[in-house]
């Protein structure tokens, strides 16, 4: 499965994330920025980016499935490459448009725009 993130079951996987749908937001509170993928049609994973430049090793930690918004999943990456100028990417990124359940890319944009604005999320 080509997923981003998964969620298991009782022996069932569902997608809460696939990687060509990564949509970046910056949250107007804190300035952070989100990277937000979206799944299945029911899911979706958001990975808020911290900045640490004294982290030696980067930290991923779960927060879970949101309480009044179920099927949508946080996390949070703390890391020193999450602060401006410290790391430099050596690579283009691979993703493009579209999704791998066959979804046009506009319909999850209309989705999670509104779930953007639903959290006070602003693309980037």
């Amino acid at each position: 499965m080509n997923s981003t993130c998964c969620q298991t079951h009782s022996n069932m996987t569902y997608v809460c994330g696939y990687p060509n749908t990564i949509v970046y937001v910056v949250d107007e509170a804190t300035g952070n920025v989100i990277m937000a993928y979206s799944g299945d049609g029911e899911r979706a994973s958001f990975i808020k980016l911290v900045c640490d430049k004294n982290a030696v090793a980067a930290r991923m930690d779960a927060q879970g499935e949101t309480q009044d918004l179920q099927g949508f999943y946080w996390f949070t990456l703390t890391t020193r490459c999450a602060c401006p100028g410290e790391c430099r990417a050596t690579t283009a990124s691979p993703l493009g448009p579209g999704n791998d359940a066959g979804r046009p890319a506009s319909t999850i944009g209309a989705g999670l725009i509104f779930l953007f604005s639903l959290f006070g999320l602003k693309l980037v």
